[in-house]
């Protein structure tokens, strides 16, 4: 028994050392589309008012950026609208947007709901789920936040954690207003 140990106790010293190894790390979004990656393009029109977005614009201005997926039909996601209003309020005046992508279908009844609830926020259509399959969003609400150089800093899925995103949100904007964004 006492030899049996000692060949097998490297084996458990170094059990440890495995869940430290990057390939046993859970992935936060698909290759290229993860934490410290630069934030690929999307381009889109705000709904209610028409004009384009188009994100590589907040990134030259020096602007944080949250993405919010979501759609009018998803009880999550219209219970953390509350959320984001008090960080557009929290934030006005600061380098910081929220652009919202929604997976509605019916085009009027997101312009409805958007007009009911006056969202401070310009929303685009993924419709056809686009962009959600490229940035790798499976479920709704998924929030995505983008540093003022445009690199993702963090997701989070479900709208159970939005003080975790406040607080992240706030290093990201007084990291971009230090470097004069």
């Amino acid at each position: 028994m006492t030899k049996l140990l000692s060949r097998a106790r490297p084996l458990l010293l170094g059990l440890p050392l495995l869940f430290l190894a990057p390939g046993c790390q859970e992935m936060d979004g698909p290759p290229g589309y993860g934490s410290g990656y630069k934030a690929a393009e999307i381009t889109g029109t705000d709904v209610l008012t028409g004009a384009p977005i188009k994100l590589s614009e907040f990134q030259t201005k020096g602007t944080v950026v949250l993405l919010d997926f979501w759609a009018t039909w998803c009880p999550p996601c219209v219970a953390a609208i509350p959320h984001e209003r008090e960080l557009a309020r929290r934030f006005d005046g600061r380098p910081f947007v929220i652009i919202g992508i929604s997976k509605d279908s019916e085009k009027q009844e997101l312009v409805d709901f958007l007009n009911r609830e006056k969202l401070p926020w310009a929303n685009m259509m993924d419709t056809n789920g686009t962009i959600s399959s490229q940035w790798g969003v499976n479920s709704i609400p998924t929030f995505i936040l983008i540093d003022a150089n445009g690199v993702i800093v963090k997701r989070w899925v479900g709208a159970g954690e939005m003080s975790q995103i406040r607080s992240a949100i706030e290093e990201a904007v007084q990291a971009a207003e230090k470097r004069g964004g």
